[in-house]
C-alpha cells in the first residue's frame, strides 16, 4: 500500500493509544514474578519506545515518573509531530524522527526498559531484523526489553482473510479506512458463499472490533505489505542470537499454569523438556493470538519475595466478583485474603507487603490472592509514588485538548503511580466540570457522541442527574487509581502509604 516505509502503512496516523502492559511498573512486576531482577523505579531510569507511534502512552509515562528519562523514534515524521504537542512542556521526554537503521547507527545510550509494540509483525524481514538489532543494542545490562506482536496460532484464520483484503483494497478509492472497509465488505460477501478457505467468523471477529478501535487502526493493521504473525519460538531464537535471555511474558495468567491450563493440558507439557518449545505449545492450547516477551540482557535471578514489593492498583471496586474465566474453566477466589485486598485498595495504592501487615493475613495468602487477582485484571501493578505536579499539568492539557471537535480521543491519565487507563469521561472530569461537558455536547454533536451517547436527550434532567453521579464514580476512582488531578470539584488523592 506504500512503499515509503518499506511497505507499512504511512498514509495516515496511528491511533493515540496507551498500552498499560508495556509500563515500568508491569514490566518490572511482570519481571520479578517471573523469578527476574528488575530496575528499581524509585531512582533515575531510562526508557526507549522503539517505533512509538505519536507517543501518547510515553508522554503519559514520562509525566509519571518526573525523575526518569524517555525517549521514542518512530520512522512516521507526522507521528512524531504529534507527539511533540502531546509532551510540550515535559523536559524529560525526547522523540526522534527516524528509521531503525539510522537510529542504530547513532548508537543512543543504554536504556533499563525498551519497548516495541507490534512493529515486528508488521515489517518485513530485513526491517524486523533492524528493530530487533536496534532492540538489543539499547538494552542495558540488567535492564528489560518488552516485544509485543501478533502471534500464531491465533491469527491462523486471519492469514487468508488479510491476504484478501489486503489485494481487495489495493484497487479501492478512498482513505485507508474507506478501501479497507470496502474490501472487508466484499470479503463479507464473499464469506457469506461458505467459501472453504474464507469462513465468516473471521469477518464477525473483525467486525467486533469496529466498536473497540478508532477507524485508523484498521489500515496498519491490515494494509501493511509484509503483514506477518510470528511464532514465539522463532522471536526467541532471533532475540537469543541477538544476546538477550528470554524472561517470561508480561501477562499474568502465563506464571499460573495451574489457574490457567486444565490438569491434563499441563500434564501433557510436563512432558515436553525443551522449555522454548514447551512455550509455544501453550500458545498451541490456548490458540494465543498477541504475545509481549519480556527479555533481558545479563539477567540475574531474583527470589520471590522480591514481588513481595510490588505496588498494586484496584480496577474494580469493593463489590466486585472474585471470579476469572478462562481455558482452565470459572475459577471463583472469593476468599478473606482476595477480598480483604480489593477493599484495602479502595483508598489508594498500596504495596503488596504492607497489605499483608494490614490485614493480618499471611503471605503466602495474600501472594495467591494477588495473583488471581493480577489474572482477572481487577489488580495491577503499579509504580511507588512519585511528585504529581508534572502528571497533574498534562492531564488538564490532555483533558482540554479532547474537549474539543477536533481533539484526540484520550483514554489515559497520568498519576502519582505510572499512568493508568481511563475512560474519556474521566478524563474530560480533569479539566472541567458535568455542567460544562453538558453544555458543550449542546453544541457539538462530536463533543455529545464522545462523552455521552450520540442520541442523548441534552434537555432531559435525567441526563444532568447521571453526569452528576459520574462525576462522583469519577472521584472514587481517582482516589483508587491514585490519579493526579487539578481540578478543584475532584479530590485529591490521599498520601501513598
Amino acid at each position: 500500500m506504500s512503499n515509503e516505509l518499506d511497505g507499512y502503512f504511512s498514509e495516515t496516523a496511528y491511533p493515540s493509544l496507551f498500552h498499560e502492559r508495556l509500563t515500568p511498573a508491569n514490566l518490572s512486576a511482570m519481571a520479578r514474578r517471573h523469578g527476574w531482577a528488575a530496575p528499581d523505579l524509585c531512582r533515575a531510569f531510562r526508557m526507549l519506545d522503539i517505533g512509538c507511534g505519536d507517543g501518547l502512552g510515553l508522554a503519559l509515562t514520562a509525566a509519571s515518573h518526573p525523575e526518569a528519562r524517555f525517549e521514542g523514534l518512530d520512522g512516521m515524521a507526522e507521528h512524531i509531530a504529534r507527539g511533540r504537542a502531546f509532551g510540550a512542556g515535559l523536559d524529560n521526554l525526547d522523540l526522534t524522527h527516524a528509521l531503525f537503521d539510522e537510529a542504530l547507527a547513532q548508537q543512543g545510550p543504554p536504556c533499563d526498559f525498551v519497548t516495541m509494540h507490534g512493529v515486528i509483525a508488521w515489517v518485513p524481514p530485513l526491517v524486523r531484523g533492524q528493530a530487533m538489532d536496534l532492540a538489543a543494542q539499547r538494552t542495558a545490562p540488567g535492564g528489560i526489553c518488552a516485544i509485543s506482536y501478533n502471534a500464531l496460532p491465533g491469527w491462523t484464520d486471519d492469514l487468508i482473510y488479510q491476504h484478501t483484503v489486503y489485494n481487495l483494497a489495493r484497487s479501492k478509492d478512498g482513505s485507508g479506512f474507506e478501501r479497507f472497509r470496502a474490501a472487508h465488505d466484499q470479503v463479507r460477501a464473499m464469506a457469506e458463499l461458505n467459501l472453504p478457505g474464507l469462513g465468516a467468523d473471521v469477518a464477525d471477529r473483525v467486525e467486533e472490533t469496529f466498536a473497540q478501535m478508532p477507524p485508523d487502526y484498521f489500515p496498519h493493521e491490515y494494509l501493511n505489505d509484509a503483514w506477518q504473525p510470528l511464532w514465539s519460538a522463532d522471536v526467541k531464537a532471533q532475540m537469543a542470537a541477538r544476546g538477550l535471555t528470554y524472561l517470561g511474558q508480561a501477562i499474568m495468567d502465563r506464571t499460573r499454569p495451574d489457574l490457567t491450563l486444565r490438569s491434563g493440558q499441563r500434564a501433557a507439557l510436563e512432558e515436553v523438556e525443551d522449555d522454548i518449545y514447551r512455550d509455544s505449545l501453550v500458545d498451541v492450547i490456548r490458540n494465543t493470538r498477541f504475545r509481549i516477551d519480556l527479555y533481558g540482557k545479563d539477567p540475574q535471578h531474583e527470589a520471590p519475595e522480591a514481588f513481595d514489593t510490588t505496588w498494586l492498583v484496584a480496577h474494580c471496586d469493593a463489590d466486585v466478583e472474585l471470579m476469572v474465566r478462562g481455558p482452565a474453566g470459572t475459577i471463583r477466589f472469593d476468599n478473606p485474603a482476595a477480598r480483604g485486598v480489593v477493599t484495602a485498595l479502595q483508598s489508594g495504592p498500596a504495596r503488596l507487603d504492607r497489605l499483608a501487615e494490614d490485614l493480618g493475613l499471611g503471605l503466602p495468602d495474600i501472594r495467591n490472592a494477588v495473583d488471581c487477582l493480577l489474572i482477572a485484571r481487577l489488580v495491577r501493578p503499579a509504580a511507588p509514588p512519585a511528585a504529581t505536579e508534572v502528571a497533574e499539568a498534562l492531564n488538564t492539557r490532555l483533558a482540554n485538548s479532547a474537549l474539543t471537535p477536533q481533539g484526540p480521543d484520550i483514554l489515559a491519565l497520568a498519576g502519582a503511580h505510572g499512568p493508568m487507563d481511563a475512560r474519556a469521561i474521566e478524563v474530560a472530569l480533569h479539566a472541567t466540570s458535568p455542567a460544562d461537558i453538558l453544555s458543550a455536547a449542546a453544541s457539538e454533536p462530536v463533543i455529545r457522541a464522545r462523552y455521552l451517547a450520540s442520541d442523548a436527550d441534552l434537555d432531559d434532567p435525567e441526563t444532568a442527574i447521571s453526569a452528576a453521579e459520574i462525576s462522583q464514580e469519577v472521584r472514587r476512582r481517582m482516589i483508587r487509581l491514585g490519579v493526579a488531578v487539578r481540578n478543584s470539584s475532584l479530590p485529591e488523592p490521599r498520601a501513598a502509604r
